[in-house]
């Protein structure tokens, strides 16, 4: 959304529209060649279910089956996002002393990577960089180019160096701090059409959105949009596949997404700039 607002304005809701329509037909496209390549040579089996009558789950059947579900997800997924998690973290922070996100390996290992992207329009160690950490949920995408552009602590304003101590306070203060964001965005979602608290998420919005447009063209976003929408899901969708179909498949996945969303969002640029809106 903050991506739609800052570059396409009133035209914001229908390129949403249309990145969820390009998710279906990509979605189709892919499951037809899939049939007719790598799952041709399986036999076709007949599935038949017969659905039970319909009645009004026990609240003993219904804590069972939650508990169930939820615990069968923690043990798949919670091991990869804590992995994914602490990689990216040690990632961030290493070498010890680093005063700035370029500089640390996080940022270095992203720039090189970035200029696999320039065929897309989006060849910066930063974008490449939230693409990384959006691996842990996609959300994530916007909240690291929010810490890298606007963040609040800039290259020439840090002073001090970071210590082991402070990390700990700051990874603690985040924490609560989410905890505490999250509570209100419950309340918000239980009380629909009443705004009960007030938060400067429009003023980092803005923000955020004046920065990007320093350094995106609608063209380039548009773009950067599509490789979000099709690259590879978050690590708990490929913990899951993995729980459910093994590593190779849950690898195939995310190759072949990341593939796929390479290619189309190379030619949504390419096109664009060949009819002029580069």
């Amino acid at each position: 959304m903050i991506f739609g607002l800052a570059f396409f304005g009133r035209e914001a809701n229908y390129v949403i529209w249309g990145l969820y329509a390009l998710g279906i037909f990509v979605a189709a496209i892919a499951g037809i060649l899939l049939s007719r390549t790598i799952f041709k040579t399986r036999e076709e089996s007949t599935f038949v279910i017969e659905l039970p009558a319909y009645s009004m789950p026990s609240l003993k059947n219904l804590w069972l089956t939650i508990s169930q579900r939820t615990g069968q997800f923690i043990r798949h997924a919670g091991t990869v996002i804590l992995a994914a998690s602490v990689v990216i973290w040690i990632l961030l922070n290493l070498p010890l002393g680093v005063s700035s996100l370029k500089d640390s390996w996080f940022g270095r290992i992203n720039n090189v990577i970035a200029p696999a992207f320039r065929p897309a329009g989006f060849d910066s160690w930063e974008a490449s960089g939230s693409l990384v950490t959006g691996l842990i949920a996609k959300e994530v995408v916007v909240s690291t180019m929010s810490q890298i552009y606007v963040g609040e602590e800039r290259e020439d304003d840090i002073q001090e160096r970071s210590t082991f101590a402070k990390d700990i306070r700051s990874i603690g203060a985040g924490f609560l701090n989410a905890t505490i964001e999250a509570g209100k965005e419950l309340v918000e979602v239980l009380t629909p059409g009443l705004r009960i608290f007030q938060t400067n998420q429009e003023a980092e919005a803005t923000a955020l959105s004046e920065e990007l447009n320093k350094v995106f063209s609608p063209l380039k976003a548009l773009a950067f949009l599509v490789f979000v929408l099709l690259y590879v899901p978050c690590v708990a969708t490929l913990a899951t596949i993995r729980g459910e179909f093994g590593w190779k498949w849950a690898v195939f996945s995310a190759v072949y997404q990341t593939g796929a969303a390479w290619i189309v969002a190379v030619f949504v640029y390419q096109v664009g700039r060949l009819l002029g809106y580069a």
